[in-house]
């Protein structure tokens, strides 16, 4: 009997253990899963109301008008007027071409490029408003027998021009002087060499670096 009952519970133990799941006798599986943070995007808009205030620039050319502006090359003719179609939009530009030696016209001979030719007052008569850099008449109305005093040139015209608007007192002012001479007020060539007029010269200077009290 005793066998009997040995074996009995020995088929009931082997039938409990087969009855036990995995997890009742290890470690139960966990899944586990890390998120990391959603992605944050950082937007700023600035100067979305910006204006762009363009500076304004005034540049002047005084060109050799004489004679000898024969020898001048082609090339330095050209460039001049590819310099002027160069100027950069950016800037809220006026340029302005007259003569070396005052011809019949006197001051008012001269011609004005202007990036907005709306700001331009009603004294500039539209005659001498061009559109495109081709249209200066450099190195035309040759004029003979007056000296290339290119100095008081300068000072002159914009001192005749003073309160027209022509030029403006806000600007940049830029002087670009062309001649293939020499200034025959502030200095001569004699046999001995160039002799330079020190005087005149300092007071031409003088007259230069002030040129902005000129206008109105």
């Amino acid at each position: 009997m005793k066998i009997y009952w040995s074996a009995f519970y020995s088929l009931f133990l082997l039938l409990a253990l087969a009855g036990c799941g995995a997890e009742q006798f290890g470690t139960t599986p966990q899944s586990t899963s890390n998120q990391s943070n959603p992605l944050q995007v950082y937007q700023q808009a600035s100067c979305s109301g910006h204006t762009l205030i363009k500076p304004a620039v005034d540049i002047l050319y005084v060109v050799d008008n004489s004679q000898s502006n024969y020898w001048i090359s082609g090339s330095v003719k050209t460039g001049i007027q590819n310099t002027i179609s160069s100027i950069s939009n950016q800037f809220d530009y006026r340029v302005i071409g007259t003569p070396l030696l005052e011809t019949s016209g006197g001051n008012d001979d001269y011609q004005i490029l202007p990036k907005d030719p709306t700001s331009l007052p009603g004294s500039i008569p539209s005659t001498k408003v061009l559109t495109s850099a081709s249209q200066f008449t450099f190195f035309s109305n040759i004029v003979s027998g007056q000296p290339e005093a290119g100095l008081r040139r300068v000072q002159e015209f914009i001192a005749d021009h003073q309160s027209d608007g022509l030029f403006r007192q806000n600007a940049y002012l830029f002087i670009v002087l062309v001649s293939n001479g020499r200034d025959t007020e502030v200095e001569s060539a004699q046999n001995t060499g160039t002799v330079q007029n020190v005087s005149v010269f300092n007071a031409r200077k003088a007259g230069l670096l002030n040129l902005k009290t000129y206008l109105q």
